[in-house]
């Protein structure tokens, strides 16, 4: 019997040609399954994994982002208060030079005796007495502002107190007031009665705001140290009209003996010339001191004296 090969395709070629019905059927394996199931576990494990990670992540940067921002917000409000900072810094410098200026028992301590003298005379009693230093661009008082360019270098306190007595006692206390050694003006005052058992109908309660002037002690020194920058800067102003330039001390010394060299001493002061602000455009002469109690100056082309502690000007 002569045999013939068959060339199948497929299983369908198979079954139009030998008439056999072909049934392919997979069936999984035990082991299989446990493989597969492995490989699905470890799926849900790793992709559990790296969303946590990630969340942690993702928790860690907004975090960070948090902090940056109010960092930013923190920086911002500093930068905001830096100006009010500055001028608060200025006004501790300030008071602080005026407490080294002050001799012990000086103004505060004999205005509150002249005025406590002054209240029991007119038979008031002085229940508050604040003083407080002030410069005078701060004061708002009028008489301030007319006395601010005629008087010598002085400072300003305002005076906020509270006294009792009856009508015409509180009355003459005030009008004292101008009989007083020092300078003394009324700024406000507000009055009440005083409603208590036991109290006379004319008894008042005063609250007052005074302000005193003092004249600011200056060593002479400094006055003279001051006096020697001032005239140094009038010969800075004619060599710069001159040379078109601004000198130091050797240079103009050597024009004008009457001016230190530089690192004279002159006094209790030493002069120099701050090189790196002098040139074409200004200029900057020190006097400097080591002496306790004295401060060190300068002068520029504004033509005026500078404490060098406190930054403001010594007159």
């Amino acid at each position: 019997m002569r045999r013939e090969r068959l060339c199948c395709d497929s299983a369908e070629d198979w079954e139009r040609q030998t008439g056999v019905i072909v049934k392919l059927q997979l069936r999984p394996t035990k082991k299989a399954l446990i493989v597969l199931g492995a490989v699905a576990l470890a799926s849900v494990g790793l992709a559990f994994f790296t969303w946590r990670v990630q969340s942690e992540q993702r928790v860690k940067k907004q975090a960070e982002l948090k902090a940056k921002q109010e960092e930013m917000q923190r920086v911002v409000q500093e930068a905001k208060s830096l100006e009010d900072s500055r001028a608060q810094r200025d006004e501790i410098l300030y008071r602080m030079g005026f407490l080294r200026d002050a001799e012990p028992n000086d103004y505060q301590p004999a205005l509150l005796l002249d005025l406590a003298s002054l209240a029991r005379t007119c038979g008031v009693q002085l229940a508050t007495f604040s003083p407080t230093e002030q410069r005078v661009v701060d004061q708002k008082s009028p008489v301030a502002r007319v006395v601010e360019k005629k008087l010598a270098p002085h400072t300003f306190q305002t005076i906020n107190g509270g006294m009792e007595g009856s009508y015409h006692d509180v009355a003459r206390f005030l009008y004292r007031l101008t009989g007083l050694p020092k300078i003394v003006s009324v700024d406000s005052l507000q009055v009440q009665p005083v409603q208590e058992e036991g109290r006379a109908p004319t008894d008042v309660r005063i609250s007052f705001q005074m302000t005193a002037y003092a004249v600011k002690f200056i060593d002479p020194q400094t006055l003279a140290a001051a006096a020697k920058l001032e005239e140094i800067a009038k010969a800075e102003l004619a060599y710069q009209l001159e040379k078109k330039v601004y000198a130091d001390l050797d240079t103009l010394s050597a024009t004008n003996p009457s001016l230190p060299k530089e690192k004279a001493v002159v006094g209790a002061y030493t002069f120099t010339t701050d090189k790196a602000a002098t040139g074409k455009n200004g200029f900057k002469i020190l006097a400097k001191t080591t002496k306790t109690g004295l401060r060190d100056l300068s002068i520029n082309q504004g033509q005026v004296v500078t404490d060098e502690v406190n930054k403001t000007p010594l007159k």
